[in-house]
C-alpha cells in the first residue's frame, strides 16, 4: 500500500515538472517572435475599459496608464493578478 502511494506521488510530481517545462518552452527556431511593446499592451488595456461606465472607466484607464509608466521603466507589464509579462520598452 505504501509503495503504491509513493509511486503515484512520484508520477504526479513528474507530470507537474513536465507541465511546467512545457509552459516555459521557447518558440521554435525560425518562428516569428512576438515583440509586444508596453504601449501596445496599454492600448489593449484601455480598449478593455470601454464596457465600464462612468467612474469605473476613469479608474480603469488610470490603472492602464499607471501600469504603462511602470512598464516603460521596468520592461514588465504587471497584470491585475500580479503576473509579470515581459514587454519591449519603446
Amino acid at each position: 500500500m505504501t509503495r503504491l502511494f509513493l509511486v503515484s506521488a512520484l508520477a504526479g510530481a513528474l507530470l507537474a515538472v513536465a507541465g511546467a517545462g512545457f509552459a516555459q518552452q521557447q518558440p521554435a527556431p525560425g518562428a516569428a517572435a512576438q515583440s509586444v511593446t508596453c504601449s501596445q499592451t496599454a492600448d489593449f488595456c484601455r480598449r478593455a475599459c470601454e464596457p465600464h461606465a462612468g467612474q469605473g472607466t476613469r479608474q480603469c484607464t488610470f490603472n492602464c496608464d499607471k501600469t504603462l509608466a511602470e512598464c516603460k521603466a521596468t520592461g514588465f507589464w504587471k497584470t491585475q493578478h500580479g503576473q509579470m509579462l515581459p514587454r519591449r520598452k519603446e
